[in-house]
This record gives C-alpha cells, structure tokens and sequence, in this order.
C-alpha cells in the first residue's frame, strides 16, 4: 500500500484494558501525504509504553524531520505537541482504521521556536525513556516531550563540546551521557526536566568507556583497562537481585561478576533483571526472575549463565511442527549477537531471528521449550508479511514488542572508509563497531 510503513507487534492494544498477547499482531502507519517522508524507516525506539517511528526523509537537510508516536493503549493525551492523526492506524486484517489508538505526530519543531538561541531541526538521534522522548538535535541541544506535559523541556550543557553517546532504557528514570570531554555525566529525566546529578558523573580520562545500561533504579557503566579487560561499575539498590545483590546507593561501585575481566559486547536492563552479552557469544542475566526471563526456572537470580536450546526447537504443542534457523536444517544451538530487555522478558536475537523469554510467553502460541520449565517464542526474520514487506529489527519496550524492516542507507564516503580500514588494522572488533 502507498504510503504505509507496516510492523508486527506484541502488546500494542485497541483498549485500555490489557489483554494477554497470544500471536504477533500486524500494524499499520498511514502517512499522511508529505513531500519529505518516504516509507522506509530508518529506526524504531521504544520507551515504557510507546515507541517512536522514524522515518527516512527524502531532504533531511533542508526539511525537519516527522516522528510518529504510537502508544500502547488508548489514552487522553496532555502533551500540546503531539498532533493526533486519525485513521493513520490500521491492522493488515482489516481495512477499518482503529482510531481508538492512533499513531501521533511529533511537533517538536514548535518547541524549537520557542527557545532563544539558533534554531535547529535536524535530528541526530532518538532516545524513549519510560515517560519521555528524548531528541538530540544536531547541535546537541536535548530536548525532552512527555506525553502527559505541555511543554517541551530542554538541556544544551553540550551544545559546545558535544556528545560521544547517551545511554537510557524504555524503563529508565535517568540517562548517563558520555561527552566528548571524556566525562560521564548522570541526569534523571523522572519529571519533566534534565536534573543533573553531580554525585554521579564518572571520569573517563584515565579508564576508557565502552557501553552502558540503564533500568528503573540502576545504573551499569562498562569500561576498560589497559591490559583490555572489561570491568563493570554500577549503582542502585539492588532490589529483586538486578545488580546481582551488591546494592550501591550512594555511588558507582565495582561489579563483582562471575565473568570479571572478560570483554563485554553489550549490557541490557529490564526494570528489575540484567542481561550481558560477552565478546565471545556468552550470556549471563542476574535480578527479577518471576516469569523465567533469567532464562531458567526458580526464585530472583545472582548472574548465571545462560543455556541456550537446540535447533530444531521443539514446540510444546504436538499440533505445531518443530522449527529450524533460517535455511538450515542443522543441529546447532542458538547463538545470539544481540539482547534487548523489556519490563519482564528478555529477547536474545540474531540476524536470523530472536527468541523472547518470560511474561509475553504465557499465553502465546506457539511456544517452544527454552530449558526446562521455560518456554520461549521464537521469531524468523525475512518472513514476508501480508503487506510484501520484510521484517529483519526488533526492539522492544516496557511491556511491547515491534519488528519492522529497517532501511540502512550507506553513503560512498563509508564504504571506502570500511574497506580501507580493513586493510589496515589486525583486530576485527572495537567497542563500538565491527569490521565485516
């Protein structure tokens, strides 16, 4: 369809209210008719219960941006800047719209008229917390909408030196930005304001910052030493084991880990649990265990390690056949490259899918067995939706999932850097980019 970006999803809802998901729903945005908006999406972020569609623009240069909201279940909106589009939602099932819940326009560039200083539309990147999006223009000028406030909020501390990287979850309360001065500084974003918070900025200039994680009342910061050795620090109170039971309230501690040292590739937080992805494909999670998304049965967990099942998976229903990864038809066990964390599952994938484990299992179908006592749902990517489109991303917040086709553009100037920085290093891998 013209002018229609399609995505499945998980936990996106008609009503207010929640119904259990039990299959992956297909959902609709219907652009409106716009001159700088194409149909391919550049990214999708999730915060606590909503997620932000980015579309790629036809001129970015000269044209702001559009950014459409959608939430996960109907509600009055607050917010002046969000500009509601009915209609522009709609299930592949149907040709009704469902504008009980429809997607929003985001109107920041209002918010940008009113400031003081030299006007700036261009985006450099999106960030959800659990009650907020969080937009980094060019300039580095951060700006914050909340979908209940009125008005925008803003911080421009790093117009000058600018950032190196923000980190935040879709159930954070703060974010850490790392600058181009080699300083991590702490803000909570748990109303609508950036609140810096001194007694929580960290030095980078004598230990190198690799990546970070956020969850509802922890804070992780990865770095590491001279000899190449990952270490991490982290802050909280520790509650249902996320910071598996080594509570630091009062400021950034070491993390005693049962992989201490070992070069880490990612960290993940739910609200209460933790995942680590290591460089050498190994996965450990630690914290709220309830709905087994720790990824094995039994009380609130200290890190462990995780098992991961065996292709083909076995379902749990006799009435579905069991499934094999991509093209395969080997016996191998799942090995992932990337983790996401929402509130309660955690969602291990790869370039041929993703598995989720924990609460959006329950009532799923259907569902495979993970490890004993613990189901899992299991998703191939490249399956051709009804709308002809592919899916290959996933991201996920709170309590929702969504998987879409994401358009990577590439100009000349990277694909020469690419291939000549392949000819001139010995490592394959850095802290933040992979040469393939």
């Amino acid at each position: 369809m013209k002018n229609t970006i399609s995505m499945q999803t998980i936990g996106v809802q008609q009503t207010v209210d929640y119904v259990a998901p039990t299959k992956f729903e297909t959902l609709q945005l219907n652009l409106p008719n716009s001159h700088t908006t194409t149909t391919d999406v550049r990214s999708i972020h999730c915060g606590g219960t909503f997620f932000v569609v980015r579309p790629w623009s036809s001129n970015r240069k000269y044209f702001a941006e559009e950014l459409y909201v959608k939430f996960t279940t109907p509600s009055p909106r607050g917010c002046t800047h969000l500009q509601s589009l009915l209609g522009s939602s709609s299930s592949s099932d149907s040709s009704e719209s469902s504008d009980t819940n429809p997607f929003y326009l985001l109107d920041y560039r209002s918010a940008i008229d009113r400031l003081d200083f030299v006007k700036c539309y261009q985006i450099e990147n999106v960030y959800c917390t659990q009650a907020y999006i969080i937009l980094q223009m060019e300039n580095n000028l951060l700006l914050g909408f909340g979908h209940d406030t009125e008005h925008a909020f803003y911080c421009k501390k790093f117009m000058d030196d600018g950032i190196r990287e923000i980190t935040c979850g879709p159930l954070s309360f703060q974010i850490l930005v790392c600058g181009n001065d080699g300083m991590g500084y702490y803000f909570r974003v748990d109303a609508p304001t950036f609140l810096e918070d001194e007694k929580f900025h960290l030095d980078f200039t004598k230990r190198k910052y690799i990546t970070a994680a956020v969850s509802g009342r922890s804070t992780f910061v990865v770095y590491e030493n001279e000899d190449g050795s990952h270490h991490i620090l982290s802050h909280g109170d520790d509650q249902f084991r996320i910071q598996s039971g080594q509570p630091s309230e009062d400021k950034f501690s070491e993390l005693e880990t049962p992989f201490d040292g070992r070069r880490i590739h990612q960290i993940k937080c739910g609200y209460f649990h933790t995942c680590v992805l290591l460089e050498d494909g190994d996965v450990y999670t630690c914290g709220y265990n309830a709905y087994g998304q720790c990824g094995v049965p039994g009380p609130d967990q200290n890190f462990i390690k995780v098992i991961f099942p065996s292709f083909p998976l076995q379902p749990t229903n006799d009435h579905f056949p069991a499934v094999y990864e991509g093209s395969s038809t080997s016996n191998h066990k799942f090995q992932p490259t990337r983790i996401i964390c929402s509130s309660i599952a955690t969602l291990f994938c790869n370039k041929d899918g993703f598995m989720i484990i924990g609460d959006p299992v329950t009532a799923f179908s259907p569902k495979y067995q993970f490890f004993p006592s613990v189901d899992c749902i299991y998703y191939a990517f490249n399956q051709k939706m009804k709308s002809s489109l592919y899916t290959q991303t996933v991201e996920c917040g709170g309590w929702h999932v969504v998987i879409y086709n994401k358009k990577v553009v590439e100009s000349k100037s990277m694909i020469y850097f690419y291939d000549n920085l392949k000819k001139i290093i010995t490592e394959t891998s850095f802290s933040d980019i992979q040469i393939k």
